[in-house]
This record gives structure tokens, C-alpha cells and sequence, in this order.
């Protein structure tokens, strides 16, 4: 969506749907709570991305990013996580860490390279996913 006018729509239905989602897990005693923060962050980070949309494309792919790394951060620190086994062998959380921002790091220097966003709108996006996330972590942890 090359302008800010129309994300407009999306953006709204995304929230939508997100929150209907939220709304229908937080009463479920099968889903962790984590799932139930890491949705609530989308929920929060939809609605500051639509509020920043108002004055700045903000970069929803940084958005993204943001908050798929504090909750990768949020799962090695509330359970003490030092390896992910995958196929009988162990993957270290540091290398898992680097490897997600090694592909935040792609993903939002891809859309500076296409020319689709400024590096404002890329920080603004990160930190939009990033704070939100946290804001979930303190609300429902």
C-alpha cells in the first residue's frame, strides 16, 4: 500500500479481527498465557500503527518485527529457556535471538532499499512493536 490513506481500511479490519480473536482466547484455559500476551501486543500494536498512521507511514513489516523479538525475548525470560531442541539436537536462545534480528535487520533494510520507507518510519515501527508488546507483558503477566 504505496500511501498512509490506504492502510486505513486494513488496519481497522486486521484490529477487528484480532480482537474478536483476543476476546474469544482469554477465556480459554487451553491457550497459554503467553499466546494470549503475544495477541494482545498485535491488538495494541495495530491500534498505535492506525494512531501513527494519522502523521507518518509507519512500517508495519518493522511492526512485526518488533514484536516477534520481545516475544522470543519474553519466552527465554519468563521460563528460563537456554536451548530449543528441534530434531534431537539443541539451538541455543542467543543464536535464535541473533538470528531474528539478523532478519529484522533484512526485512527493514529491504523496504529502505526499495524505497518504500524512511528510516523514521522503519524506527517508529520497530519501537511501536516493541512497546507494545512490553505493555501486553505488564497487563496480562
Amino acid at each position: 500500500m504505496p500511501s498512509k490513506e490506504e492502510r486505513i481500511g486494513p488496519l481497522i479490519a486486521a484490529l477487528v479481527f484480532y480482537t474478536w480473536f483476543l476476546m474469544n482466547m482469554l477465556d480459554n484455559p487451553n491457550i497459554p498465557k503467553e499466546f494470549d500476551v503475544f495477541v494482545l501486543g498485535v491488538c495494541i500494536a495495530l491500534g498505535l500503527a492506525f494512531f501513527a498512521n494519522v502523521f507518518i507511514k509507519v512500517s508495519l513489516h518493522a511492526v512485526g518485527m518488533g514484536g516477534l523479538t520481545v516475544m522470543v525475548l519474553l519466552m527465554g525470560w519468563k521460563y528460563g529457556i537456554d536451548y530449543v531442541y528441534l530434531g534431537g539436537f539443541g539451538i541455543h536462545m542467543l543464536v535464535i535471538l541473533a538470528v531474528i534480528l539478523l532478519m529484522a535487520g533484512l526485512v527493514t533494510s529491504v523496504r529502505i532499499f526499495l524505497g518504500v520507507h524512511r528510516r523514521i518510519e522503519i524506527y517508529s515501527g520497530f519501537l511501536i512493536g516493541t512497546i507494545s508488546l512490553f505493555i501486553a507483558m505488564r497487563y496480562l503477566l
